[in-house]
């Protein structure tokens, strides 16, 4: 097993309902029928690969408060501390970082995108050891 990413959309009435029984989100997610939802996402594993092209870090270089891209996938707002969904608690955006975000992604042209997988192509395995990390 590792690590793996799903990302779902909900209404605010829902996420505030989450934000209160973190348990509702528990079986929200985990019903068998959701898989099929088209409000679910799963990422599996290939969650650490999106945000590398799309921030150009793996999740340890977030040391700070992440900006509007890097809250595609890890905000730092936490639904419950002590439910553990794979990588830790859930995360979340409220309905204007949604909007704040998604005007980020929708900037990104597949030129710039291109660009930043060729670049991660050229990091050399010796660059990343030398580093300690997966920038280059």
């Amino acid at each position: 097993m590792g690590m793996i990413g799903t990302v779902i959309r909900v209404s605010e009435e829902e996420l505030n309902t989450f934000l209160k029984d973190s348990k509702a989100l528990e079986n929200k997610i985990y019903a068998d029928e959701s898989y099929a939802e088209d409000w679910f996402l799963d990422l599996d594993k290939s969650w650490d690969g999106i945000n590398y092209i799309l921030i150009g870090e793996i999740i340890g270089g977030l040391e700070n408060e992440p900006n509007k891209l890097q809250r595609a996938l890890f905000s730092f707002q936490i639904i419950d501390e002590e439910q553990d969904l794979g990588y830790g608690p859930a995360q979340y955006l409220n309905p204007n970082q949604v909007k704040e975000t998604y005007s980020e992604l929708e900037n990104i042209t597949d030129e710039s995108l291109k660009n930043k997988i060729k670049a991660s192509q050229n990091c050399t395995k010796s660059a990343k050891e030398r580093r300690g990390d997966f920038q280059c």
